[in-house]
């Protein structure tokens, strides 16, 4: 605030902006493990890289002393492979195959954490030194199950898990060990903040060739003294190229999964979103894996009854290729945690609020402060939503904000000079388990027996009448069977007529006319000619009180009646679709988003969308130009009006001498809806009345007032 210190006017410019949140990213590994080079900046201090290049320009590759040694038998000239054996030495640098498979399947920007020895201690010091990196989300420890004993790796494992957990925003990728009793062994010997990691089972044979140095190959011919291969490149050129083609075909590296699986956590949260399960992917750059799990196997990995542990599976499943099988973290009966998707969205969701909140500090700890940060968080949240993130129809069930005195807060909190934010969340889950229903049906099933999921938005419109008792305009009818035989042959004419592709999969209609004329007593009629469900969309569901909610509604609703070959009618059609406006604010051009996604919709869809309006004037002729047919409902003429008295008067009923059904068809102009509540008022008069007897006036003055609803339309 400003304080002058003389007379005259003062300005000050005061924000008013609400502060946002950034979202953090969740997608930043950290690979602790052995490199083949000693990194300038030392042991245990993490380095963040781009790509595979700069690794190997600080790390090398994967060269150690003596890691192949052949056997040649030169049989009258013609060599033959007796043996290639590896030093175990070898396996000490697959910390550079392990990041060749991470990039190659999706990853980005990441941390390498290089340690001395592959032993406990070392591994541990690898991963306290990322204590202070705040970027780090995810943690991989590639090379630590193949270097260390069973014991040592699980205590590791344990370490990797509590560090997790105690950083709060940070998850681990781990491996099982690719032995017999590896998962037994691991569930047993795994016990730590089991809900911050997830681990995979079995290894990933690669398509990777073992880099070597060739002065560091020893070749042994007819058991003569061993040479080293470089040597061969002078003294005998033939006995070179046969050793180069059989070391490129020499057995490939085979390595743990967790580098690859960073990879594809990377890729997905990238294409997909962190909330979107990392699984159902593919796994790039390798020819298989060490051993199948099958289906039985499958079941006990996750979810084991006695310890509760999941294991992820990597699964072969033919025509499909080998992919992730598993979406679980470890700790798989924690029903808030069990999903890797749920545990990283909450992790980036509680970074992300926690760090733009800071500004909170040392701000008065009060109301103005508290709607500011409330205000904050619900538009971040809102945005999570509208992405997919969360569940629920509206923002209002899909997550809530809480601060403030009374209802976060105690007088003794402000006091403390705490402030405390309460957000609930609804996140998506995966799709675990697919039930498909197979039903015998002794009669030919219609999908008319299946009853829809309930929705707030759909009303489905039913009737007992037929074709013969729609009294129409004879035009407007023969458009009406056009449309119920595109509904009977169209799949014919798709398919085995060949237009699938020249034409358009869905059918769209417009009906319009007065009310009352009889538009969704027809679109029921279409649904139960063809055995098809059809539903009315209430439209004040479907408007959404924030941008893009509409879009989102009518994209649930277009997926839903695919899946079920449902029919959707949209009635008064013009409050969603009416013309597209001049765009003179905000309001004005997100209208226009919303009719030019409908039209996309309508572009994608494969079943019959039925639109309804009583002022076709006011429907934006963009969209009528896209869709398939215009119907109109005219005002009946006299001779329909005299058959739709005639057909509504209730057997029971008693007219009065004075009516004559044709005079009132002649003279007042009524709709089939108008007519029959003037005989529905005039039956209730007589009813009150204790008669059957339907007098003239009741019948008048039913007619006055249909006529009075007419002026006011």
């Amino acid at each position: 605030m400003l304080q002058p210190t003389s007379p005259g006017v003062y300005v000050e410019e005061v924000s008013t902006t609400t502060p946002i949140v950034v979202q953090v990213n969740g997608s930043i590994p950290a690979f602790v493990g052995i490199t083949a080079l000693i990194p300038p900046i030392g042991f245990n201090t993490p380095l963040r890289i781009t790509s595979l290049l700069e690794y190997e320009a600080h790390f090398g590759k994967a060269k150690y002393p003596n890691n192949f040694q052949i056997e040649l038998v030169n049989n009258s000239g013609t060599l033959k492979i007796k043996q290639i054996s590896q030093e175990p030495a070898a396996q000490q640098a697959i910390l550079f195959y392990a990041m060749q498979l991470y990039f190659m399947n999706g990853g980005g920007p990441c941390y390498i954490v290089p340690i001395e020895t592959p032993i406990k201690a070392h591994y541990i010091l690898g991963i306290d030194a990322l204590a202070a990196v705040d970027e780090v989300s995810l943690l991989v420890l590639p090379d630590a199950c193949l270097l260390l004993n069973t014991a040592d790796y699980h205590e590791i494992c344990n370490s990797a898990l509590q560090h997790c957990g105690s950083i709060t925003n940070r998850f681990a990728i781990l491996d099982v060990l690719d032995t017999a009793n590896g998962v037994r062994q691991f569930r047993n010997q795994v016990v730590t903040n089991l809900r911050d990691g997830a681990a995979y089972t079995p290894h990933l044979k690669t398509n990777f060739s073992f880099d070597y140095d060739e002065n560091e190959v020893l070749v042994t011919i007819d058991a003569a003294a061993p040479v080293n291969m470089s040597t061969l490149a002078s003294s005998s050129n033939l006995h070179y190229r046969f050793l180069k083609t059989a070391l490129e075909n020499s057995p490939k590296v085979t390595l743990p999964p967790s580098a690859a699986l960073a990879g594809i956590y990377v890729r997905t949260d990238k294409e997909r979103g962190v909330w979107k399960a990392p699984a159902n992917a593919s796994i790039i750059g390798i020819t298989g894996i060490t051993r199948a799990i099958a289906e039985d196997e499958q079941t006990t990995l996750n979810v084991d009854p006695i310890s509760g542990k999941s294991i992820n599976a990597i699964r072969s499943f033919p025509g499909r290729g080998i992919l992730v099988w598993g979406a679980r973290t470890l700790a798989g009966n924690d029903n808030e945690y069990r999903y890797v998707s749920v545990r990283r969205f909450l992790n980036v969701v509680e970074a992300s609020v926690y760090k733009a909140s800071r500004f909170v500090a040392f701000e008065v700890n009060e109301q103005s402060t508290w709607n500011r940060l409330k205000v904050m968080t619900e538009n971040y949240l809102q945005t999570l939503w509208r992405a997919g993130a969360l569940q629920g129809t509206s923002a209002e069930k899909a997550y809530f904000v809480q601060v403030g005195l009374g209802s976060t807060m105690t007088e003794q909190d402000i006091s403390d000079g705490n402030v405390i934010i309460q957000i609930g969340l609804a996140v998506v889950r995966s799709a675990e388990f697919v039930m498909i229903k197979i039903i015998h049906h002794q009669k030919n099933p219609s999908p008319t027996d299946i009853t829809p999921p309930e929705t707030k938005s759909l009303t489905s419109i039913q009737t007992n009448m037929e074709w013969s008792d729609l009294i129409i305009n004879p035009e407007t009818k023969h458009q009406l069977m056009d449309i119920s035989q595109w509904i009977s042959h169209n799949n014919t004419l798709l398919n085995e007529w060949g237009l699938a592709g020249k034409v358009r999969q869905s059918f769209s209609a417009l009906f319009y006319g007065p009310s009352g004329t009889g538009k969704t007593l027809s679109a029921a009629l279409i649904g139960k000619s063809a055995k098809r469900s059809i539903y009315k969309v209430k439209l004040y569901e479907i408007l959404g009180k924030y941008i893009g909610e509409t879009e989102k509604n009518l994209d649930q609703l277009f997926q839903r009646a695919e899946l079920q070959g449902s029919i959707l009618f949209f009635d008064e059609a013009d409050a969603l679709f009416g013309k597209r406006t001049e765009v003179r604010d905000a309001h004005d051009r997100y209208a226009n988003v919303e009719v030019s996604y409908l039209l996309q919709l309508l572009e994608k869809h494969s079943g019959l969308i039925l639109f309804a309006t009583n002022h076709k004037a006011n429907i934006d002729p963009g969209f009528t130009r896209r869709l398939d047919m215009l119907v109109e409902f005219p005002m009946p003429t006299i001779d329909e009006r005299l058959q739709l008295w005639k057909q509504n008067i209730p057997t029971k009923a008693i007219l009065a001498d004075t009516i004559d059904l044709k005079t009132l068809a002649e003279a007042h102009e009524l709709t089939g809806g108008a007519i029959l509540n003037v005989i529905y008022y005039a039956c209730l008069q007589a009813l009150k009345k204790a008669t059957h007897r339907i007098e003239e006036s009741d019948v008048l003055e039913g007619i006055r007032k249909e006529l009075s609803k007419q002026e006011t339309d």
